[in-house]
């Protein structure tokens, strides 16, 4: 019983909730025409700063990862601009 509540309770939060409170990997893309500036966390919501691309931008990969207190590796994000 408790193995279904828990796993239901994984299973009804959205991929940002998810990596950043279980634990895992969020994917994002960014579009063709913004450049990825900065993302954060406020509670379980992630907010990504973006801008106009400018001409001749490369697209990207960024890694967002966090580490708990006692040291271990918790949750990620991966932003990619198309």
């Amino acid at each position: 019983m408790a193995i279904c509540l828990i796993t239901i309770v994984i299973m009804s939060c959205t991929q940002n909730q998810r990596a950043k409170q279980w634990g895992g990997t969020a994917y994002y893309s960014i579009p063709a025409d913004k450049e990825f500036v900065f993302a954060t966390w406020k509670e379980s919501d992630l907010w990504i700063v973006t801008k106009p691309r400018e001409v001749g931008h490369e697209p990207k990969v960024y890694t967002m990862t966090e580490e708990s207190s006692w040291g271990v590796l918790q949750g990620g994000v991966i932003i990619t601009e198309e």
